[in-house]
């Protein structure tokens, strides 16, 4: 997902089609409306009714993400039904427990190797060789101890830096999606008692 001007009050919003920047003409505590903002490279998309897009709003405080349900589309307007809560910065809810095990990044068609430096029961931070964009998703798989289920996740990328230990890779924030509570509630003992 690329970032919108902050400036014109632009959001960006991403399907598994593509990414566009939209203008703001009307928001409640629930809904949206928003224009699209297309060119040569972000066509007019067709948004069916009832389909997700990721939403990021960029501001001087810093990025805000939401989840938003397509309620209909009129040409180039558009109304969302919104997550009741913008998350900033996706800070963290959990508390983090460094790591060290294999991650299997299963993103689109590809594999990718990686290694797990922290982890918690929201997410973890992983080392790949490749920078993946904001608000990318995947499938992430994983055991934490021998003898443990392996765990299989959809996740998110939520920030990404190169890493600290001065190699050519990157440390890549996931958050996981989805997880029941049961599910949590598995990776928050396994996380307390490793």
């Amino acid at each position: 997902m690329y970032e919108c001007s902050a400036e014109t009050g632009q959001i960006s919003i991403e399907t598994e089609h593509g990414s566009w920047c939209a203008e703001v003409e009307a928001q409640s505590c629930d809904y949206l409306r928003l224009r699209l903002v297309t060119d040569l490279n972000h066509p007019l998309p067709e948004l069916p009714s009832g389909e997700e897009v990721d939403c990021m709003a960029v501001d001087v405080e810093g990025r805000c993400y939401a989840r938003a349900r397509v309620v209909e589309q009129r040409g180039e307007l558009i109304w969302l039904k919104i997550a009741p809560i913008w998350t900033r910065n996706e800070k963290r809810r959990s508390q983090r427990t460094r790591a060290d095990f294999d991650v299997a990044c299963s993103v689109h068609d590809r594999e990718l190797s990686g290694r797990c430096v922290d982890i918690s029961a929201g997410g973890m931070r992983v080392l790949l060789n490749e920078c993946l964009p904001v608000m990318t998703r995947m499938r992430v798989r994983f055991q934490i101890t021998q003898g443990e289920p392996e765990m299989i996740f959809p996740a998110i990328v939520i920030h990404h830096q190169p890493a600290r230990d001065g190699s050519n890779r990157y440390e890549v924030g996931l958050k996981f999606l989805g997880l029941t509570p049961s599910q949590g509630a598995y990776l928050s003992n396994l996380l307390y008692l490793s």
